[in-house]
């Protein structure tokens, strides 16, 4: 079976593209400023993110899972808003 061509004209898929490219950098610029903060307060606010929190795990390691989860997540509404 061959693979679909794609119907759209060069002017529809150059659209297509900006869109895609707008979007990943939006979604990009959003988790740069999750890390930002991660690392200004990890910098600045040393006592804060040190202290216990759930489990006895300080903040600055749950903060850091929650880099990880938020990545994954950001990836997964990139991909489903993203146009084909």
């Amino acid at each position: 079976m061959e693979p679909e061509k794609s119907a759209a004209s060069p002017a529809e898929h150059q659209s297509i593209i900006g869109y895609n490219a707008k979007l990943g950098m939006v979604f990009f610029v959003v988790y740069l400023l999750i890390y930002a903060l991660f690392v200004f307060l990890c910098t600045f606010t040393l006592d804060f993110m040190s202290k216990p929190w759930i489990g006895g795990v300080n903040i600055a390691v749950w903060y850091g899972f929650g880099l990880i989860v938020g990545a994954f997540v950001l990836a997964s509404a990139f991909l489903m808003m993203c146009k084909k």
